[in-house]
C-alpha cells in the first residue's frame, strides 16, 4: 500500500464512529477521506472527524470536510485544536457550516446531549 501522507483510523466511540486524520490532507489524499467518510455515515451513527493530529489541509480537504453535512441530516461534527488547520479552518469560516470543538471530548459530549 502506497504511503499518501494520511492516516485515517476509524474507531467506535460513545455511540458513534470518530475518523481521526494524521498528516496532510490535500488533493491527493483528499478522495480517500470521502470514501471513509461514506463508509462511516453510511453505518447510520454520527460521524466525528477529529483534525488533532492533522498537520496540514488544502482546499480540496476544505471541500471534503464541508460539502458532506447535509448528507448527514445536519452540521459535521469537527475536532480541531488551536494551530495551523484551525486557522485555516477560521479564515474560510468554517464554524458556518460545522460544529467545531477544540477537544474530542467536547464534541462527544455534544453527540451525547443531541441524543442520537
Amino acid at each position: 500500500m502506497e504511503d499518501t501522507g494520511l492516516e485515517i483510523r476509524i474507531r467506535s466511540l460513545d455511540g458513534c464512529d470518530v475518523v481521526t486524520l494524521d498528516g496532510e490532507l490535500d488533493c491527493q489524499t483528499a478522495p480517500e477521506l470521502a470514501e471513509a467518510l461514506l463508509d462511516a455515515a453510511g453505518k447510520g451513527r454520527r460521524v466525528v472527524i477529529d483534525l488533532s493530529r492533522l498537520q496540514f489541509i488544502d482546499s480540496s480537504g476544505l471541500h471534503v470536510l464541508m460539502s458532506g453535512a447535509a448528507a448527514e441530516n445536519g452540521r459535521r461534527i469537527v475536532v480541531c485544536p488551536p494551530g495551523n488547520v484551525a486557522r485555516v479552518l477560521s479564515i474560510v469560516r468554517a464554524e458556518e457550516a460545522l460544529s467545531l470543538y477544540e477537544e474530542l471530548e467536547a464534541a462527544l459530549d455534544s453527540v451525547r446531549d443531541d441524543g442520537r
